[in-house]
């Protein structure tokens, strides 16, 4: 999609901007774990990742989860955008 275009949806529709992007998302009751995956949806105050994998920092792991994985707004400490 045309840059300009992306940014005028996201704008009149209110979408984050790295909405259906790639994320990897750093929690904050886990500074070890983070989460990769698409934000695929914002309901509230959940975020939707789909293709979603696990990092781990201490093991180095990358382990992938099967269907949508939903984090509480709350608990997101800030995204990284891909």
């Amino acid at each position: 999609m045309w840059p300009f275009v992306r940014a005028l949806l996201e704008r009149l529709l209110g979408l984050p901007p790295c909405q259906l992007r790639t994320v990897i998302v750093n929690l904050k009751h886990d500074p070890n774990t983070a989460l990769e995956g698409v934000l695929w949806r914002t309901r509230g105050k959940w975020f939707v990742l789909r293709n979603a994998k696990v990092l781990t920092r201490d093991e180095g792991t990358l382990t992938p989860r099967s269907g949508e994985v939903i984090v509480e707004r709350a608990n997101v400490l800030y995204f990284e955008v891909q």
